[in-house]
């Protein structure tokens, strides 16, 4: 039997949570990946000269569950390249990465390593869906938290809708690079790792990211969120770094006021419109059958 690769598909995102920070990806590959080579190791007799056979690099067992079971089989197809090369050719690592950074699917090659005398061994971040654009005319379109754009293999259900994109979208495998796309996809990602970090918020997890108007004091757009329940959270700017905008005070002091206010919110038998924390002022709750012009006009 000839010898073959050990192989291990890790999500981008953290063991299969949709809203884990993507910096603790790399630690979680090098996880799975310690526990599994073992089990896909196959020893054999051929020694260091041996020659690779195409790799298998995931299983339905290993695949994130997210990944189509025809982009599986695509990513273990890129092996072939391998067939018939020896283990020693100094360039085998380099070409087999490069065949795996070939799939839209493949956010980061974590490692390709020789593990003598006859194994390689594999590990890839794979993007995770968390959104999807309708379009008035073509498919639907698949983001990652990023938004990068998934080929259409990449199902929109149990995902965030985004509205409010407005620029043209990009070919599956590209990023899309709009700021109301950035960065409604940035704060949806704060504000869905907060209400996943806390059971009892989740009748206010995140159904719909709408990116509309403009803050004129920060030339950026405004954010909202509607939750499971039915109302916007009406995040507001969201910067890069996180910081407190010109009009609005940071993303870490938003999800304190959020976990102060979202509690309260749950026991309301009244009718809510809006839940508010773009402004300093503090959170603003709005309810359907009291708010005024200013207070609708503030919640859109």
């Amino acid at each position: 039997m000839g010898p073959k690769t050990s192989s291990v598909v890790v999500p981008e995102e953290v063991a299969g949570r949709m809203w884990k920070r993507p910096a603790a990806a790399v630690a979680v590959a090098l996880f799975a990946y310690a526990g599994l080579t073992a089990a896909f190791f196959r020893s054999s007799s051929r020694g260091p000269d041996a020659f690779v056979v195409v790799p298998p690099v995931a299983s339905e067992g290993t695949a994130p569950e997210w990944l189509p079971r025809a982009e599986v089989a695509r990513l273990n197809s890129f092996g072939s390249t391998l067939r018939g090369r020896s283990i020693l050719d100094p360039d085998l690592a380099r070409d087999l990465a490069a065949c795996y950074e070939e799939s839209p699917w493949v956010s980061r090659v974590l490692h390709v390593r020789r593990a003598y005398p006859n194994r390689l061994d594999v590990a890839l971040a794979i993007r995770r869906p968390v959104a999807y654009v309708r379009t008035s005319s073509g498919p639907t379109i698949v983001l990652d938290g990023d938004g990068w754009r998934l080929p259409v293999s990449a199902s929109p259900e149990h995902l965030v809708r985004l509205s409010g994109t407005v620029s043209t979208p990009p070919p599956p495998g590209a990023q899309w690079d709009s700021i109301r796309v950035t960065d409604g996809l940035r704060a949806l990602g704060r504000y869905g790792a907060f209400v996943e970090d806390e059971p009892s918020l989740s009748a206010f997890a995140p159904v719909e990211l709408r990116v509309g108007a403009w803050s004129r004091p920060d030339g950026r757009p405004v954010v909202q969120i509607v939750t499971k329940r039915g109302f916007p959270v009406v995040w507001g700017v969201d910067l890069p770094g996180g910081g407190a905008s010109v009009a609005g005070p940071s993303a870490e002091e938003k999800i304190e006021a959020l976990a102060a206010a979202l509690p309260r919110v749950a026991r309301q038998t009244r009718p809510v419109a809006y839940v508010s924390v773009r402004h300093r002022s503090g959170v603003v709750l709005g309810f359907r059958d009291a708010a005024t012009p200013d207070e609708r006009e503030g919640a859109r």
